[in-house]
């Protein structure tokens, strides 16, 4: 999923609410929204980051086994 259909999909979300369940969640919605905007930044070069460190995880995974296959020998 990426970070713009994430922030549609909690935009879609808080505005499927009924207009007077919206009205006393606003606030507090929109301290979140803002929250995570500040925390994610830039959400798609998040979303790059998140898939080069996976590939740097898979990277070192490979790496530790075949260190451990060649002390094996």
């Amino acid at each position: 999923m990426t970070a713009q259909a994430y922030s549609n999909q909690l935009e879609s979300t808080f505005n499927s609410l009924p207009g007077w369940l919206q009205d006393p969640l606003r606030p507090i919605y929109e301290k979140m929204d803002e929250g995570l905007k500040w925390v994610a930044g830039h959400p798609e070069d998040l979303l790059r980051a998140g898939e080069i460190y996976s590939q740097l995880g898979r990277q070192i995974d490979q790496l530790g086994r075949q260190q451990a296959a060649d002390r094996a020998r």
